[in-house]
């Protein structure tokens, strides 16, 4: 079970709070003056599941950290946005210093489809390296040196970059919020309209159903 809270636009008591399950979500529904101590206490059976509507003050309390998700949300758009120009002079970039998006399934795709890959990263890597080149007949060039993203021409870097060409990260673009809205099972819907993001909306949802005990 997680937390969704929203404000209650029709709530003439504004330091109340309402709460409805529904499937796995608990919709806590507050007034625009209630206290973090309330809001607290009534959140604390969730053990920090809890999300946010994007006009609601979080009075302190931390959501929960949905960043992740997200990211791997952004460079599944980049990869698709790359797959959609020629591979003949395409030359894509990808900042990930702790490798967390290296042993994505579309990355050997990406290689392969590209004339150019560079990979920016701290890591050791050698043995990914020799299982793109045996997938695809390629290694991409690996270096620790952002400048080497300046000239690509789709770029992946969440925390930004330098690049003369298209970025999906800080400073270019972000997630395409609309596009997760129609994985959102109807039952949830009416959250995303009182500002619930979908993309951490389908977050919690899949978490929910990876520590499911059926």
């Amino acid at each position: 079970m997680f937390a969704t809270v929203i404000y209650d636009e029709n709530c003439k008591a504004r330091n109340k709070i309402y709460e409805k399950q529904v499937g796995k979500a608990g919709v806590i529904s507050v007034g625009f003056r209630v206290s973090r101590r309330r809001l607290s206490k009534v959140l604390k059976r969730y053990n920090g599941e809890v999300i946010f509507a994007e006009n609601v003050k979080k009075c302190g309390i931390l959501p929960f950290d949905c960043t992740d998700f997200k990211t791997n949300l952004l460079f599944s758009e980049f990869a698709e946005h790359c797959l959609q120009y020629n591979g003949c002079g395409l030359k894509i970039g990808i900042l990930d210093p702790y490798g967390h998006r290296l042993e994505a399934e579309l990355l050997p795709r990406l290689i392969a489809h590209a004339e150019e890959t560079v990979i920016v990263t701290d890591k050791e890597i050698d043995e990914l390296c020799r299982i793109w080149l045996t997938a695809t007949g390629i290694c991409p060039e690996i270096t620790d040196s952002r400048s080497r993203l300046a000239d690509c021409t789709v770029c992946f870097a969440p925390e930004g970059a330098v690049t003369a060409g298209v970025l999906y990260g800080q400073g270019g673009r972000g997630l395409d919020e609309r596009k997760y809205a129609a994985k959102i099972p109807e039952e949830y819907r009416f959250l995303i309209t009182h500002g619930v993001s979908p993309a951490e909306l389908l977050c919690m949802l899949e978490n929910e159903d990876k520590y499911c005990i059926c």
